[in-house]
């Protein structure tokens, strides 16, 4: 495909404007209602909340699906993730983004844009030789500048003894717990007596976005930033700064947990300041949100709090608020994210907002934001939602599909229908529909009382399904699984 092929730029921006800086930041496994803007009344995130006062708190903000990395691959792609064969967390050699999609760093580059991934990837991998066709790391889809994993570390000293593998060659290979600067793997020997990379890992990552974004600042270059934070995904290790200043009466598990979403909270409190500091921050679209709901598996010995009418639930790892579900489900919990946006030349202070926005829609607004259009290759699912951002629209126009973990779901602005999960917890292979409007906690499935919303609904999503699954079957004929790596980034090279 070539370059030309991929760009239709309109007349958006004037020759006396300046391109627009893209920060997405993202977390992973932090609930809707792990913030404090949201009502949890223990947890401290006094960055965030002022994010939430100063731009657009979002409500109805959906990752693109339950698990991890089906949802990064619509962030950075503006398309579903059963598109591209990625509709679960993606193990060693199974599937990975195919080479042929697009990302938002390749559409930019032609603008003059330097790219920087930072962070947890986990959409493709990261060794040649075990790999094969699943080799897709962030420096192979246009980030120029990366500092990455493949996959999680641990939230504090991530190199501190990251595994037990003894065998060199299998050590090698054992990348999911080794960060990648610029391509090159950082060895263990050498990264466990390196001060910079020993303690919180949020600050780890933040201590190598600062210097990209100042160097871009000083060349007056433009920048797309993708940074993903491991926390709070285990394995989680409590992050002694916070726990001292903000939870010192906590018990050790919840300190544990609380502790990483205030270091989350520190590093985003320090990626404001900077760009205020290089007075960047008006020409910055910075998006947060995290890649799903949190990691509950029940909501074992909830605490009740104040928001949602007294209805907001939280437990020692992690709260959904009152919504439904958690991590793995498509019911509310399972999806709906805390999520911020803010631009401050585009965006009024303070919105709260029922908006339903989800990950697949940054693409499309990042592109729109420059006058670009998607390849008619590869066309995009999400919305641009500029004419939102700008209070030209008030309801959302493109219906939003869910497809993952053995999940599906259809949601128009008003309504949603979503049908899986396991025997004693899902739908019992029935569509459920609810008004999300009027049900957000969706207790009251409408299906047998509205039996023709319920058909219009599933019409639609079976036109978009058989799309998405006809892409998904292409991508699986030419990237299958690659057998005997199943243990891999457990240190055994079973080939």
């Amino acid at each position: 495909m070539s370059l030309a092929s991929w760009l239709t730029v309109s007349t958006a921006l004037t020759a006396e404007e300046k391109l627009p800086n893209f920060i997405y930041a993202v977390t992973d496994d932090q609930g809707w209602g792990d913030v404090g803007y949201n009502g949890h009344p223990i947890i401290k995130t006094p960055h965030l909340d002022a994010m939430a006062k100063d731009g657009l708190r979002c409500d109805r903000f959906y990752a693109a699906a339950s698990v991890c990395s089906p949802t990064r691959a619509t962030l950075v792609t503006g398309r579903n993730n059963w598109r591209v064969n990625i509709s679960s967390p993606t193990a060693y050699g199974e599937a990975s983004l195919p080479k042929e999609e697009i990302t938002l760093a390749q559409y930019l580059k032609p603008l003059g844009y330097t790219s920087g991934h930072f962070g947890k990837w986990h959409i493709g991998e990261f060794e040649k030789e075990h790999a094969k066709h699943h080799y897709n790391p962030p420096w192979e889809c246009g980030f120029e500048v990366s500092f990455s994993t493949r996959n999680v570390v641990a939230t504090r000293d991530p190199y501190t003894n990251p595994n037990k593998v003894k065998d060199p060659q299998a050590r090698k290979y054992v990348n999911q717990q080794l960060y990648y600067e610029n391509g090159v793997m950082i060895p263990i020997d050498i990264a466990i007596n390196d001060p910079s990379m020993q303690g919180d890992d949020c600050r780890i990552i933040m201590d190598r976005v600062e210097p990209f974004i100042r160097k871009m600042a000083k060349e007056g270059t433009p920048f797309y930033l993708y940074l993903c934070f491991h926390a709070v995904h285990t394995p989680l290790r409590t992050i002694p700064e916070y726990h001292k200043k903000f939870y010192p009466e906590m018990t050790d598990r919840e300190a544990n947990y609380y502790s990483n979403i205030s270091a989350i909270d520190g590093q985003m409190g320090r990626l404001r300041k900077l760009l205020r500091e290089l007075d960047i921050a008006d020409n910055t679209m910075l998006w947060y949100s995290s890649d799903n709901g949190p990691n509950l598996k029940g909501k074992k010995s909830p605490k009740f709090a104040d928001a949602q009418s007294g209805r907001f639930n939280y437990t020692s790892i992690g709260s959904s608020g009152a919504f439904k579900g958690w991590k793995r489900d498509t019911w509310e919990g399972g999806v709906r994210v805390c999520g911020l946006i803010e631009w401050p030349s585009v965006i009024k202070a303070g919105i709260d907002t029922h908006y339903p926005i989800v990950t697949t829609d940054f693409v499309p607004t990042a592109l729109a934001a420059v006058g670009l259009s998607a390849s008619a290759e590869k066309p995009l699912d999400g919305e641009n939602i500029l004419p939102y951002l700008t209070a030209k629209r008030d309801r959302r126009e493109t219906p939003i599909g869910f497809h993952a973990n053995g999940w599906d779901a259809w949601m128009t602005h008003q309504y949603k229908i979503v049908k899986g999960g396991k025997k004693g917890h899902g739908t019992n292979g029935a569509w459920e529909l609810y008004d999300i409007e009027k049900d957000p906690f969706e207790d009251n499935n409408i299906a047998s009382q509205n039996p023709e919303i319920l058909q219009r609904m599933l019409k639609q999503w079976e036109a978009w399904a058989a799309g998405a699954e006809a892409d998904c079957i292409k991508v699986q004929k030419k990237y299958p699984p690659i057998k005997g790596l199943k243990n891999i980034t457990k240190g055994k090279i079973d080939q």
